[in-house]
């Protein structure tokens, strides 16, 4: 499907489980980094991708909802874009009666390939629907801060190097933040950052 939607998903997003190669300094990181890495090869029913796109006070909204089994991902989307100037006939710009548009749809994914969709065209994010690959080295994260938090645990820090974070060497945003939250498996995981071209963008997984 060709990519009709600008949406900055680093995707970094993203793609293939792989969480956790830390460098911890205590026990308790030791054992947090750990826990993590084993959350993140856990198998997941469902994955919900969000991505918000914010520049001049307008947001941009993108969520993918993937439902996973053995054969295959049902995936449904709602992305929303500008609208952009069209010309009439007689060469005059013509104003679009709303800022944004939204494209919804939906699509079947079997081993990393879509086989099936119906809906609008979208740039849908294969591989950050089938898990998470960030890479948690230490030495690429700073301020890190782990607390409880009721019945879950946080694990939040700041990305020094959000290129060799996100598996990604062409990756140039900057201002980079991630938090991990986790129970019994991985729950959300958030990053923000702000893009090459000066958007704030924030991706949100959920998983259940």
């Amino acid at each position: 499907m060709k990519n009709k939607v600008l949406i900055s998903i680093v995707i970094l997003l993203i793609l293939v489980v792989g969480l956790c190669a830390c460098t911890p300094t205590n026990n308790a990181t030791v054992n947090v980094c750990a826990t993590i890495n084993e959350m993140a090869k856990m198998g997941y029913q469902t994955i919900k991708l969000s991505v918000y796109t914010t520049q001049n006070d307008v947001t941009l909204t993108s969520e993918f909802w993937a439902s996973i089994t053995d054969l295959n991902t049902m995936v449904t989307y709602s992305v929303e874009s500008l609208n952009t100037f069209t010309a009439d006939d007689d060469g005059n710009y013509v104003v679009p009666s709303e800022m944004t548009s939204k494209k919804t749809g939906s699509a079947t994914i079997k081993n990393g390939v879509i086989v099936e969709s119906s809906g609008e065209d979208v740039n849908i994010p294969v591989e950050a629907l089938s898990g998470l690959s960030l890479n948690f080295d230490d030495s690429y994260l700073s301020n890190e801060n782990i607390y409880p938090d009721g019945t879950d645990n946080v694990l939040e820090a700041k990305v020094d190097n959000p290129a060799m974070f996100t598996n990604n060497w062409d990756f140039d945003g900057t201002d980079m933040m991630v938090q991990v939250r986790y129970g019994e498996k991985l729950e959300t995981v958030i990053i923000d950052y702000i893009s090459a071209n000066g958007a704030t963008i924030k991706v949100i997984y959920k998983f259940a």
